[in-house]
């Protein structure tokens, strides 16, 4: 394990506490850190899947079903795949953050 200082957003914290029915902030953290890491890893792996035309061996699916039944489900999953990356790659507005108060005294 790594020891760390990070700064977080306390409400943030306390809801990730209670939703998870972690008991410590270090467990409910590295809960978060291990659920993400899985969901990027599965999201890259889809990626590379669909980044190949034919994950499978060439020719299996035109044996399979037929080619001209092949080439309108490739078509319309292209299709599908154009339109949801429109709204995937739209642009996120970061998080506004609340306006500091300067600190007077000490930081103990």
């Amino acid at each position: 394990m790594k020891r760390t200082n990070v700064v977080l957003d306390e409400k943030l914290l306390k809801d990730a506490v209670e939703l998870t029915g972690e008991r410590t902030y270090s467990a409910a953290i590295n809960r978060a850190l291990d659920e993400m890491v899985r969901r990027l890893t599965v999201k890259r792996g889809i990626e590379e899947l669909r980044a190949d035309p034919d994950p499978w061996w060439p020719g299996y699916a035109e044996e399979l079903i037929g080619a001209e039944s092949v080439r309108k489900f490739r078509q319309k999953v292209r299709d599908r795949v154009q339109k949801s990356m429109l709204i995937a790659d739209a642009p996120i507005e970061p998080a506004r953050r609340k306006p500091t108060r300067k600190r007077r005294g000490s930081r103990r």
